[in-house]
């Protein structure tokens, strides 16, 4: 799909979880980012970088990627179990 729509930001968001799921972080790193450089709009493209960060031990990034989910979807309960789960207990 992203070979035939290289400008479509759901196509990098797809391809990037699917390179998480099968332990590519790496590429699902960049898959995503890209997801958002090509369109800021996609709310989710920002929780899945918030729990990649979150998974790979980057508290910090988690929370910035999260804040910008919640402003886009307030009051999701995704971003609010993530939040409960992952960032808000270890204090970071």
């Amino acid at each position: 799909m992203v070979q035939r729509h290289p400008w479509c930001a759901v196509a990098h968001q797809m391809l990037g979880r699917a390179y998480w799921r099968t332990g590519d972080a790496v590429d699902a790193e960049r898959e995503l980012q890209l997801a958002l450089r090509i369109s800021d709009q996609l709310p989710d493209t920002y929780l899945y970088l918030a729990q990649f960060y979150a998974d790979h031990g980057a508290p910090a990034l988690a929370r910035t990627y999260l804040q910008r989910f919640l402003q886009r979807a307030p009051g999701d309960p995704r971003a609010l179990e993530l939040q409960a789960a992952v960032i808000a207990p270890n204090g970071s």
